[in-house]
């Protein structure tokens, strides 16, 4: 089925366009893509992660609204613990370099550093919007048990209006016709710090989407791109047995009073395997999901949404799929987040 938009009026124009602004990207499967939200979580694994993920809504509909993710993160190396007579004048007493490394401060051994990139197209009838961004992090290792990590993000968002596809019953308004001339673009460069506390079995992270905009072209029927975006996102792991583990997690995302979210997950892990669980969405809806782990250097996951209260809408029956590759994975890791 074919959506359609016809507009009476200039001003339902500008409605459906402020809506579409406001409205944040999220994944059901949010576990799998972290740092689409918190810069924070690059680097948190021990290989270069490659995470591809799919989410469409509102199935039958040619034009129905689309996710396309792909991001690629990684960290460098603890160069610290390579000896320092790899790199120095032979001398008659080699063992003296390591002595020499041995007392000074192994500061270095407490720090990793976090580098990576993601893409996102979104897109829902006339609507379309580019995102790229790329992602620092420092991670500070506090104890054998637990880490701090900060991150920041810059990004470039391009969103554009695709004019011929609207109808007007008088297409022939002087802002519309400016709007057509102009192309109906708007873009801008954004900023998002974020910071991370983790252990090996609790993580809680938090993120300032926005935090600092400039625009660099505005259709001129949108003011509100800048307004921050708040993120939430922690999880727990808890042992039942030797081969299961109870994964929950909650992701939590306030742009105002009308437009938030609070996903909270719980997932039966097997053996680093697969998992399978289901999660609840404070505006009415039960997500399904289940993932495999093959030879821990690949991964696919699948999340099915439906509405479980209130009137059915359009939205009910999303599909997201998640594919993730697990390169230089020499020490065989499963990625971190649940």
């Amino acid at each position: 089925m074919k959506l359609k938009f016809i507009l009476t009026t200039i001003v339902l124009l500008t409605g459906y366009v402020n809506l579409y602004a406001q409205q944040p990207y999220y994944f059901s499967q949010f576990h799998e893509a972290p740092q689409a939200f918190n810069p924070a979580f690059t680097g948190i694994d021990d290989f270069l992660d490659v995470r591809l993920i799919r989410r469409n809504q509102w199935p039958g509909f040619d034009d129905s609204p689309t996710t396309n993710y792909i991001g690629i993160y990684g960290r460098s190396k603890n160069l610290a613990s390579l000896s320092i007579k790899e790199y120095s004048l032979r001398i008659s007493n080699p063992q003296l370099y390591d002595s020499i490394l041995n007392a000074a401060p192994k500061a270095k051994e407490k720090i990793r550093h976090g580098y990576g990139g993601n893409i996102i197209y979104d897109s829902y009838a006339p609507f379309s919007q580019f995102i790229g961004n790329l992602n620092y992090s420092l991670h500070l290792i506090l104890s054998d048990r637990s880490s701090l990590a900060i991150g920041v993000n810059v990004g470039f968002n391009s969103q554009k209006i695709d004019l011929d596809n609207i109808n007007l019953r008088n297409p022939d308004e002087a802002y519309f016709q400016s709007l057509l001339a102009q192309g109906g673009r708007a873009s801008y460069l954004q900023v998002r710090p974020g910071i991370l506390f983790y252990t090996k079995s609790f993580y809680l992270g938090y993120s300032a989407g926005n935090l600092l905009n400039i625009n660099i072209e505005d259709t001129g029927l949108s003011n509100d791109y800048s307004q921050m975006v708040h993120y939430l996102q922690t999880g727990a792991q808890f042992p039942l047995g030797e081969y299961l583990k109870l994964q929950s997690s909650l992701f939590y995302y306030y742009y105002d009073n009308e437009i938030n979210s609070l996903d909270v997950s719980l997932k039966l892990n097997v053996n680093q395997r697969g998992y399978v669980g289901a999660s609840y969405r404070t505006t009415n809806y039960m997500v399904l999901m289940g993932g495999l782990y093959i030879q821990k250097k690949f991964h696919i996951g699948y999340s099915y949404d439906m509405k479980v209260s209130g009137k059915n809408d359009l939205n009910n029956g999303a599909h997201e799929i998640a594919l993730g590759f697990l390169l230089f994975n020499d020490l065989l890791s499963t990625p971190y987040t649940w």
